[in-house]
């Protein structure tokens, strides 16, 4: 039984099963989904999809979700990583999302957190619009690059479409007619 196969599939059994499980097959569990990378996983995004598992794999899974993120995100586009996620994306994941687009350090991780942002952009409330262009305003790695500048065109167009985020979107335009290329005001 590899890692790819077997344990894979028990963990989300397991996992589903909410507590039809013996205390043992919970801790090894919790070891594999806590030591095992996230790349040696088969479908890594897949164990996002739709609500997260009970606590603590569900704490485990955000605390990985930086790896997960480039991970997936280096082998399809946002559009592929939508079904994976599910029709109801958990929305746990939406700050640790915000956090991680506040820390990327290169455009290649800029555009794989947004490809994720893009991908639960359905569940995305304006307030989470809000909250992550003022992050990606002060991130040259997401304003500054192409990549990270076609993946917000992306949200734009999926994202939230109320008034507000009308208007946040007009704010963020403004930013840059008043000052290209530096974050000089709030969105």
């Amino acid at each position: 039984m590899t890692l790819a196969s077997g344990p894979w599939s028990v963990a989300c059994a397991a996992c589903r099963a909410y507590g039809n499980y013996s205390i043992q097959a919970r801790a090894r569990i919790e070891e594999l989904l806590g030591n095992a990378p996230a790349k040696v996983l088969v479908i890594v995004h897949k164990l996002y999809q739709g609500t997260l598992p009970a606590a603590p794999v569900d704490r485990m899974l955000l605390e990985r979700l930086e790896e997960a993120t480039s991970v997936a995100s280096g082998q399809m586009s946002y559009v592929q990583l939508v079904p994976w996620l599910g029709d109801e994306p958990d929305r746990q994941l939406i700050p640790p999302l915000i956090k991680l687009v506040r820390a990327a350090g290169s455009y290649q991780t800029g555009e794989a957190v947004l490809k994720w942002v893009n991908a639960l952009s359905p569940s995305l409330t304006e307030d989470d619009l809000h909250q992550l262009l003022e992050v990606a305003a002060h991130n040259d790695q997401i304003y500054g690059s192409v990549l990270g500048n076609r993946q917000l065109a992306t949200l734009r167009l999926n994202g939230p479409q109320g008034e507000q985020a009308a208007k946040i979107w007009a704010s963020w335009d403004a930013r840059w007619q008043q000052s290209p290329g530096k974050a000089t005001s709030t969105v």
